[in-house]
């Protein structure tokens, strides 16, 4: 089985601003994980402005064909028709966006399985009124119940998984963990709602906010909201340096917002965040808001929702003086896993995949 994910947000400075730039990778390595090394291919395909093949491995590479996906047209050619054709599935990320629909659309004139995945990068203004446009997939994939709710009216089948995180980029480290060291992960754009994190900060906590800065309004407006505050910003972490950030801290909080500081609406904040599955992974346990698909995960022993910001600052105390969590590193790492992990995942998606292979040779 060859399987493609095609991505905007990966690998060109091109790309189109949203989520998902590592989800694509935690996918491949779920496929791999659950066939163990049956024959099985999942490539990645971006676009930049040459055409390229990086070997990434004996069974995943990135592709990059030529053309910009903030302008669609311009990824049109024979290098995307002829590498489309090469392959069984195409998951296409960001799939509502006017690239995602198009590059659905030559995959299934390829005659591949398509499937689709919303990072909340944006919609075809013309899915409203013709909604028939999303016929061109067989099939989407939602990481949460919040993210199949975005599918709502249209008319293909929405398969939910959730996750996947890829728990072997992550190990446990509890010698140098620091409860009054809490961190928040994520690009530093207006829906993260970092201000709520530093308002809630008790005076005997620091914060560090990691993450690169999409928005240099916000970014003032949130250094402005730190005076007097222990806050930090890390806007040029790599990824060893991310993960040794969050295992030294107590705590990872994640809140992200539906209504911006300066009152703008975002309908889809958070359609998983991979932040706080991340940081639960090396044992950190997290706080989050009622965004998006952030409740959801609640229902595993390292995470809690508030709902308020005096929820929250209650949160944080009772964190400081070590009572907002019993589970340990250990219980936060394995519930996470079950849920979210790679094994669930592969399975899962494996067998969306056998049944609409089954259902196209009928």
């Amino acid at each position: 089985m060859r399987i493609l994910q095609a991505t905007p947000t990966f690998f060109s400075d091109n790309s189109v601003i949203g989520g998902g730039e590592r989800y694509v990778d935690y996918i491949c390595g779920a496929v791999r994980h659950h066939l163990n090394g049956d024959s099985i291919r999942c490539d990645v395909l971006s676009f930049g402005h040459h055409q390229a093949r990086i070997e990434r491995g004996a069974q995943s590479d990135m592709v990059i064909c030529p053309g910009n996906p903030t302008d669609w047209p311009s990824c049109a050619g024979d290098a995307l028709d002829g590498l489309l054709s090469e392959y069984d599935v195409v998951h296409i990320h960001q799939c509502l966006t006017p690239w995602g629909i198009f590059v659905a659309a030559r995959a299934r004139m390829a005659g591949a399985i398509v499937l689709g995945t919303d990072h909340g990068g944006g919609e075809e203004r013309h899915l409203e009124h013709f909604p028939a446009i999303a016929n061109v997939f067989d099939a989407f994939h939602a990481q949460s119940n919040f993210a199949k709710s975005t599918f709502s009216s249209l008319r293909v089948p929405c398969h939910v998984i959730f996750g996947p995180i890829d728990e072997s980029l992550f190990s446990i480290n509890r010698s140098r963990r620091n409860n009054s060291k809490i961190v928040a992960l994520g690009r530093i754009l207006p829906h993260k709602g970092y201000e709520h994190a530093i308002a809630a900060l008790p005076a005997a906590a620091e914060l560090t906010i990691i993450g690169r800065n999409y928005d240099k309004a916000y970014f003032h407006h949130l250094i402005q909201c730190s005076v007097g505050k222990n806050v930090k910003f890390a806007t040029d972490l790599n990824d060893e340096e991310m993960i040794e950030t969050i295992s030294r801290a107590g705590l990872l909080l994640h809140t992200g917002v539906h209504v911006g500081y300066t009152g703008t609406f975002y309908a889809k904040p958070e359609l998983l965040s991979l932040a706080p599955l991340e940081a639960m992974c090396v044992g950190t346990p997290v706080v989050v808001s009622q965004a998006g698909a952030l409740p959801e995960l609640a229902k595993v022993c390292g995470c809690k929702s508030y709902r308020t910001s005096t929820e929250l600052s209650r949160m944080l105390e009772l964190h400081l003086a070590d009572e907002l969590f019993d589970a340990t590193p250990e219980q936060v790492r394995t519930d996470v896993i079950a849920e979210y992990g790679l094994t669930q995942f592969g399975r899962n998606y494996i067998r969306i995949i056998e049944a609409l292979q089954v259902a196209k040779r009928k």
